[in-house]
C-alpha cells in the first residue's frame, strides 16, 4: 500500500485550512499516512480524520533535546512516496517542516508543498 508523510503548520487550523488539507487528502484515499505528534495544527487533525488502523504516528524523542523533531520528521519519511506539507503562515522560521521538505526533494519522491492560507 503507498505510504505518503503529511506535516504542517503547529497553528490552529481555519475551517479554510481544513479544507485545503482535505481536498487534497481526498486524492490519496487508500493510502498508510505517516504524521507526527504534535498536539495542534496539521498533526492533531490528521489524527481527527485519517481512520488509525491506516495512519502511523511518529512520536519525537524529546530526549535528543532541539533535535527530537527533526530527528521525528526524519524517520517519518522512511518509506514514504509522497510528503504533503501544509506550512501556516509562521512555518518560515519552522526549521523542522523546512527541513523535512529539504530531506524529502533531495530523495528520489514525491514532495508537494501545499499552501493552505
Amino acid at each position: 500500500m503507498p505510504t505518503i508523510a503529511v506535516s504542517g503548520s503547529r497553528e490552529l487550523l481555519t475551517l479554510h485550512d481544513q479544507q485545503v488539507i482535505r481536498a487534497e487528502l481526498v486524492t490519496h484515499i487508500g493510502v498508510i499516512i505517516h504524521v507526527g505528534d504534535c498536539p495542534t495544527g496539521v498533526d492533531a487533525f490528521m489524527r481527527d480524520v485519517w481512520h488509525k488502523n491506516i495512519r502511523k504516528d511518529f512520536k519525537a524523542d524529546w530526549n535528543f533535546g532541539k533535535r527530537g523533531g527533526p530527528e521525528r520528521n526524519g524517520r517519518m519519511l522512511i518509506g514514504v512516496s509522497v510528503l504533503l506539507a501544509f506550512p501556516g503562515p509562521k512555518s518560515q522560521r519552522n526549521a523542522g517542516r523546512h527541513q523535512t521538505g529539504d530531506r524529502e526533494r533531495n530523495r528520489d519522491s514525491r514532495f508537494s508543498d501545499r499552501r493552505p492560507r
